[in-house]
């Protein structure tokens, strides 16, 4: 079995705000393995990989944004850190799982708040 670590719980707010059906503090964990699939597939578009992730629960407690993935399946939490930053979640039944994270371009975040997808926490 994989270590995985809890690093935030679903807030009242997020489960209304999204009519999701888990209860206030239910856990969002991080599989261990998924800091090497980020750190091979995004680790070189962050100035500091390594301060960045140790910020995923900072990211996911007190997000500046957060929107629904259009396939209904995910969760984006997005933090204006030095980059900003999108942690996705995918909506498991009994928890949030951490799936990846990356810098979100200020283009692609404009476009998701026009777009009604992304909205201001």
């Amino acid at each position: 079995m994989q270590k995985v670590t809890e690093v935030g719980k679903f807030s009242q707010e997020i489960i209304t705000e999204f009519g999701l059906s888990y209860n206030e503090n239910d856990p969002i964990i991080l599989a261990k393995n998924r800091k090497k699939h980020m750190l091979k597939r995004h680790g070189d578009e962050f100035a500091d990989f390594e301060k960045t992730y140790s910020q995923i629960p900072d990211i996911l407690t007190t997000p500046d944004y957060v929107g629904l993935h259009p396939d209904g399946k995910s969760l984006q939490f997005v933090k204006l850190l030095e980059e900003n930053t999108l942690v996705a979640i995918r909506l498991d039944p009994k928890n949030g799982n951490v799936r990846t994270m990356y810098p979100l371009t200020d283009n692609k975040l404009k476009n998701y708040l026009d777009a009604k997808r992304m909205r201001k926490m």
